[in-house]
């Protein structure tokens, strides 16, 4: 599935999507992350700043990966996964 984010928010929002999904605690992410579990909270709030690595590590726990395209790329059709 193909999803835009602009911004640490909607990072946030995605990560704590993912989680709450497959039944995981802030405190289980955050020790498989190797952080805080105020640092999880933060972050799925988008208001803490995470490193790149941490979050990177957050989205492979939670079987996701990470995709740049350019702005305005739409949603739909190819996507990240070439479907």
């Amino acid at each position: 599935m193909w999803v835009p984010g602009y911004g640490a928010a909607d990072f946030g929002r995605y990560v704590r999507q993912q989680r709450k999904a497959q039944g995981m605690t802030q405190g289980e992410l955050a020790e498989w992350v190797g952080v805080s579990r105020g640092t999880i909270i933060a972050f799925e709030n988008g208001s803490g700043s995470v490193s790149l690595d941490t979050a990177l590590k957050a989205l492979e726990i939670l079987g996701s990966y990470f995709a740049l395209a350019p702005k305005g790329t739409p949603a739909s059709g190819n996507g990240a996964e070439g479907s």
